[in-house]
């Protein structure tokens, strides 16, 4: 996995450092609020890791003043594809890998980024990567911005593959040149995304069609436990008997559909080869957010360009009942152009948009929304979430004080900051501002808006808001775990 281009956006003028481990050097860069900054780097700049089974000093390391939306691309020539980049505290020390597993070219792969010294991370892989057998641990030591790539056989499957460390790490997985569904299908191009950490994963999500396709998505799922049961669009679509492993289905291009599952499991959507509908694109992937993952206010852009003349598009889900509120670039949504997700619980809006910086909220802050970034070119594409939240779920939650906006599931009941301060039983659970988002609509605050707080009795960390109590800002309150 190469990035080639940073994309970087902020609702603050924020100050970006980013460090390079392989020559020990930096860039500073300042954002605009609201304004997407693109870097690319040339390939002199030598940050592509194609070497498997050897540690590396490729990792890059990206600080900000302040909260900041990052993607990263590999792009080259008619070969794209891009990652939603995760901040260093939502990382934790278990993953589960998931990528696709046909291709004429290559295999898939796992690569790992560590973020502190000394990172021991034991891989249990479900297929053989190179002389490491399939089913048997082995690991691996790390120091900060180190990385190591591990590659699968051609057409080997490595969905399921355990990773656990000592210490958080980053994890990515994706294929040097996938053919979707199938190896029949042309053509095939790399895909990758930044795979979300094992405590993150969810049970309920909504599949979003890719727009303009018509010989529909490749929908790939693994499992976390055992016996846990798919359904789809309410009808039972399979058992996967066994932990850790894959299940992969078609996804027709007009069935906005309810995905449920009786475990956590993680969820990828992949857009097909060309050669399904005849539509210009090539194979990309993205990792679908649990509906329990769904964030408040995102801000994302396009990225590229594209080979040839690209277009990039965001789809995005709501609750069916709550499509009014929702805000794309500080305007509403035609009520016309949203469409039913199966059961009626949520609907669904796809749209064509510019390679430029795009903001999306709800006005109520306890409304959570989902949204994809993607784009097609000539033999190209890329897709990736446009953000989630990482809030840590079942048997990984801990219950924790109730702080304003802090993305954290503080009563362990799968929702996040479900509930207003308003003393009102918002959510219908008999408990009252139990998982508190903010008061008011969702504004861009400005920096003479901005008064720091904190609250020593719960043991945050400090933070903005804003000073008329109606606008969330990108510095949220983080609850520090207990010691």
């Amino acid at each position: 996995m190469f990035s080639r281009i940073l994309t970087f956006a902020s609702r603050f003028a924020a100050t970006v450092t980013v460090k390079f481990k392989r020559d020990n050097t930096e860039e500073t860069y300042t954002l605009t609020p609201n304004v997407a900054l693109q870097k690319r780097y040339a390939h002199s700049k030598d940050l592509a890791q194609n070497s498997p089974n050897v540690v590396q000093n490729l990792g890059i390391e990206v600080t900000s003043t302040h909260e900041i939306s990052l993607a990263g691309t590999s792009i080259q020539s008619a070969s794209t594809d891009a990652f939603l980049a995760l901040p260093v505290d939502v990382l934790t020390n278990e993953y589960i890998a998931l990528s696709h597993d046909k291709g004429a070219i290559g295999g898939s792969y796992v690569q790992l980024v560590a973020v502190e010294d000394n990172t021991v991370v034991t891989i249990t892989p479900k297929t053989a990567f190179g002389l490491k057998p399939a089913g048997v641990p082995f690991n691996v030591t790390l120091n900060k911005c180190q990385s190591v790539m591990y590659m699968s056989g051609s057409n080997q499957d490595l969905a399921g593959t355990r990773l656990v460390a000592n210490k958080p790490f980053s994890l990515f997985s994706g294929h040097q040149c996938a053919n979707v569904p199938n190896t029949q299908t042309f053509y095939c191009d790399h895909v990758d995304d930044q795979m979300p950490p094992l405590s993150s994963l969810g049970k309920s999500f909504v599949l979003v069609p890719f727009a303009r396709r018509t010989g529909g998505d490749w929908i790939r799922v693994v499992s976390t436990k055992p016996n846990t049961q798919l359904v789809k669009n309410g009808v039972a679509l399979t058992t996967i008997a066994a932990a850790n492993a894959a299940f992969s289905f078609d996804l027709p291009s007009s069935d906005f559909a309810l995905l449920e599952s009786s475990e956590p499991i993680m969820v990828i959507q992949l857009i097909k080869g060309t050669s399904t509908d005849n539509i210009d694109s090539d194979p990309a992937m993205a990792v679908v957010p649990p509906i329990s993952q769904w964030s408040n206010n995102y801000i994302f852009s396009g990225v590229g360009p594209l080979f040839g003349d690209g277009t990039h598009y965001y789809g995005v889900a709501a609750p069916a009942n709550k499509t009014a509120g929702v805000r794309f670039d500080g305007a509403p949504i035609p009520p016309e152009q949203w469409v039913n997700v199966f059961g009626g619980a949520y609907k669904a809006h796809v749209s064509q948009i510019s390679l430029d910086s795009h903001t999306l909220l709800h006005v109520e802050p306890n409304v959570g929304l989902q949204v994809v970034v993607y784009g097609y070119g000539q033999a190209d594409s890329y897709a990736f979430p446009g953000g989630q939240r990482f809030a840590e779920l079942g048997e990984f939650c801990r219950p924790t004080p109730a702080v304003l906006n802090d993305g954290i599931d503080n009563d362990c009941d799968t929702r996040v900051d479900e509930e207003l301060v308003n003393g009102i039983d918002d959510d219908g659970d008999g408990l009252i501002d139990e998982d508190t988002a903010g008061t008011g609509d969702v504004g861009v605050c400005t920096e003479s808006q901005l008064i720091h707080i904190t609250d020593p009795a719960a043991d945050v960390e400090p933070t903005k808001i804003s000073t008329d109590g109606k606008c969330l800002c990108a510095d949220v309150v983080r609850t520090l775990p207990p010691p």
